[in-house]
Parts: structure tokens; sequence; C-alpha cells
């Protein structure tokens, strides 16, 4: 659920050039294709005939259906980032002391374990408060997961910086 590094313009740009790809290779291959190149150039309306051709072969090699996936995808970045901006904002205790802007997170934190999915990896509000990029990873069931010393690191935040306290999360239980 990290969307904060690609922007509605990217996701646009990636879905345009994904489909003007894939429009432009079948239509290549259709121009090419010898069993078509007599039937157009003997033909009077030669777009009529193009365009019949395109259609027979779209359908043939069912390209709407790729095209259908690729919006479906295109549809979800749009959905995912504009949850990403909607939920995930920055939220400090003295601005909100009982912290009801995390409200909506848990919401959908619920709808996704009631889902089967495991935990969520999001963008960190506190260090976006700062002006600092970071990730979040939340765990739905601690059962899920096998802690590896020495594979974690544990911050201090001083009002102003963040300062590296333990390199191991085990220093700090003992």
């Amino acid at each position: 659920m990290c969307y904060e590094d690609i922007s509605y313009e990217e996701i646009e740009r990636k879905s345009d050039e994904f489909m003007n790809m894939i429009t432009k290779v079948e239509i290549n291959e259709i121009l090419t294709n010898k069993k078509y190149h007599e039937e157009i150039i003997n033909s009077v309306k030669k777009e009529e005939v193009i365009k019949k051709i395109i259609e027979k072969e779209f359908k043939e090699k069912q390209v709407s259906s790729i095209i259908r996936k690729e919006t479906e995808i295109y549809l979800a970045n749009l959905i995912m980032k504009s949850i990403d901006e909607a939920v995930f904002l920055p939220v400090d205790i003295e601005e909100d002391p009982e912290l009801k802007a995390y409200v909506p997170f848990h919401y959908l934190a619920n709808h996704l374990i009631s889902k089967g999915y495991s935990g969520i990896l999001y963008r960190s509000t506190r260090m976006n408060k700062i002006g600092l990029k970071g990730k979040n990873l939340v765990l739905f069931n601690k059962e899920d997961v096998t802690y590896v010393p020495g594979s974690m690191n544990v911050y201090y935040y001083d009002g102003r910086k963040y300062k590296k306290v333990f390199k191991d999360i085990e220093k700090l239980n003992s």
C-alpha cells in the first residue's frame, strides 16, 4: 500500500504506454500479414476493410480481455493511490491526542483481515510529517512471522531528527 512514490500522472502514463504498445503490435501484425495484404490492396474502401480485419483479429486474439485486464490494473492503481492519500496522513499525538485520524486505517485493516490478508506494508506518516520517507509493516498475526536476530533497528525521535538507539530490537528487551 505504498503509493507515495508514484503520481497520478505516472499511473496514467504507464497505462497509456501499455495500451499504445498493444495496439501498435496488433495493428502492425495485421498490416504485415500476407493473408490480408491482397485483400487490403484490392479493396476500394481500404479503411473499412482494415477496420473489419482489425476487429476480427482483436476478437480472435482476445485483445479486449487484455485491455480489460489493463484497465482493471489502471483503476486499481488509481484507487490505491487515492486510499494512500486519504488514509495515510501525517498525524502528531499533540494535534490528535486520541489519534482519531487512524480510524480509517483501522477500518481498512479490519477489512483486509476479513479477506485473509496477513498484513500491510504502508508509508510512515510520522516520517512524512518531518519530511522523510519510511515504511511500516503491520502484521495481523504475530505467529505468521519469525524474528531474525539482527534484522531490526530501533530509532528514537527527539523532536528534530531520528537517532539510532539499537542495532537489534533484542537489546531493547534485555
